[in-house]
């Protein structure tokens, strides 16, 4: 085992007893959720993440990180339901929108992922990531 994990399994020990003592603090559903999903443990970061959303819906970065775990399980159209309430709640978070755009990449609607990297290079004109995938969708796209 490596020591990430230990210290990814060591958080969710502090976070399960913080809910223990404090069942409806979303931040700490949060953040076992984040740790959950850094050890793979999809389905419990789930769990949390809904939990999260349930007590505080309008924390747009639980939204950004339960698109994430989506994501990883190739459910995608949750993930972009997610990333869209994300966005709703904070317009200007460059990283839900490349990240939408990726989602929108991989099930190869390339006109919407090309319109999300375009929004992400408005925001973040020196995002990385959207310059390069914005060029990768162009081109899978044909133009």
């Amino acid at each position: 085992m490596d020591a990430s994990s230990d210290k990814f399994k060591q958080m969710i020990e502090v976070f399960t007893e913080a809910i223990r003592l404090k069942p409806k603090n979303d931040a700490a559903y949060f953040y076992r959720g984040c740790a959950f999903a850094s050890v793979g443990d999809f389905d419990k970061a789930l769990d949390d993440f809904n939990e999260a959303i349930r007590l505080n819906p309008n924390s747009a970065d639980t939204y950004f990180n339960r698109a994430k775990v989506y994501v990883t399980k190739r459910n995608l159209e949750n993930a972009i339901v997610d990333l869209n309430q994300a966005i709703k709640l904070n317009p200007q978070g460059s990283n839900y929108y490349v990240s939408r755009a990726n989602a929108y990449f991989m099930q190869a609607d390339f006109d919407s992922a090309i319109a999300d990297y375009e929004t992400t290079l408005r925001l973040k004109p020196d995002h990385a990531d959207a310059k390069s995938n914005l060029d990768l969708a162009r081109q899978e796209r044909g133009q």
